[in-house]
């Protein structure tokens, strides 16, 4: 067994619906679906991997590859550099913010990607970060309501079901 940590993403499937994405090749489609669910995630948008390990994975050759990451910078979503990624698409909720330890870990990550890997993605970053709405309490809470929809449930029932 593994003594690796598992770290997990949600990923919204919209971007099966967008236009641009529909107009990828199947390599293409592979390859960012691969990118936003592989092992080697970090809580940031950036991962760093080979060209090998992902042929290695997907079963992509170089050509295929070198399409993908084409096509995937040409329509914004990723960006690539010296064995680094940039993912540039809001369908992996990766903006979590959390507690200060997910927070921490997050600075720490960002802090071990070299400068000039920052620096060469940074104009190139247009993503768009999701505004959530985070309700700290319970809304409906009514207890005069409470329990009263079932209560109207049953002496309805009572009434259509008497006995004469």
């Amino acid at each position: 067994m593994s003594s690796t940590k598992m770290k997990t993403r949600i990923v919204y499937p919209q971007f099966w619906l967008d236009e641009k994405f529909a107009g990828c090749d199947l390599s293409t489609k592979l390859l960012f679906c691969y990118l936003i669910t592989n092992n080697q995630l970090t809580l940031t948008p950036y991962l760093h991997i080979t060209d090998r390990q992902i042929m290695f994975d997907t079963g992509l050759d170089v050509n295929q590859l070198v399409t993908g990451k084409k096509q995937l910078t040409d329509i914004k979503w990723c960006f690539f550099t010296e064995n680094w990624i940039y993912h540039n698409h809001a369908c992996a909720y990766i903006d979590y913010e959390g507690r200060d330890r997910v927070i921490d870990a997050k600075l720490k990550e960002i802090k071990e990607i070299p400068s000039k890997v920052r620096d060469y993605f940074n104009p190139l970053i247009t993503r768009y970060k999701p505004v959530l709405n985070h309700k700290p309490e319970i809304i409906n809470q009514k207890p005069e309501t409470e329990g009263k929809g079932y209560q109207a449930f049953l002496e309805t029932k009572k009434k259509l079901f008497k006995k004469p």
